[in-house]
């Protein structure tokens, strides 16, 4: 059944994935039917190899995050979240102009597919303070989406300090129990959607 035979890995796949960790880029997409570098067709074989070895001409000798953003150009779109997530922490230090590259990149994908699971883990990845991923209670989620959601703010950031963000988490629960829950019951949803004509549809 797919999903659950097991990937053997052909000496095609281990020298892949040893390219792909070493140089920190994606260069292949994988799928549902496409999980290995051997399960492509033969011309898509033979075009991510050539793409390789132009790549690797192209950035033999320059530093690695020059090669990760020329790689990112091409890269699928969790290809680009991958790379990008690691091209901030590698050139955070040594050239931060890389760095926010990579962020904007990211950036652009949270907020162009929010709801996606692309978009989630743009965000994600973007949630790094000082070069530490912080950690996240169901609070932070529950105060970044009613902010998205409703148009509010109550300064919730996900890059501030915990501090911050507890402090706009306190914000967003006083707004719910004195106003949110009353306004946003099950039966006023229902009576705008009856308002709407939305009964049926």
């Amino acid at each position: 059944m797919l999903g659950h035979d097991p990937v053997l890995p052909r000496v095609c796949d281990v020298a892949l994935l040893c390219i792909e960790q070493l140089s920190l880029c994606g260069f292949q997409e994988t799928s549902l039917t496409i999980r290995s570098f051997h399960d492509l067709p033969e011309q898509d074989r033979s075009a991510l190899i050539a793409h390789i070895r132009a790549w690797r001409q192209a950035n033999s000798g320059r530093p690695i995050y020059v090669g990760m953003r020329a790689q990112l150009r091409h890269a699928s779109l969790n290809n680009k979240i991958w790379t990008a997530d690691r091209m901030m922490g590698v050139a955070r230090i040594c050239s931060p102009e890389h760095a926010e590259w990579a962020r904007d990149i990211l950036r652009l994908i949270a907020k162009g597919v929010p709801d996606s699971t692309a978009g989630i883990a743009a965000a994600e990845a973007l949630r790094v303070v000082d070069g530490q991923r912080q950690e996240f209670s169901p609070a932070d989620v529950a105060a970044e989406v009613l902010q998205k959601r409703l148009s509010k703010d109550w300064g919730y950031r996900a890059s501030a300090s915990p501090a911050a963000r507890l402090e706009a988490i306190r914000s967003a629960r006083t707004w719910w129990w004195s106003e949110g829950r009353g306004e946003y019951s099950f039966e006023k949803i229902r009576q705008r959607i009856d308002q709407k004509g939305g009964r049926g549809n």
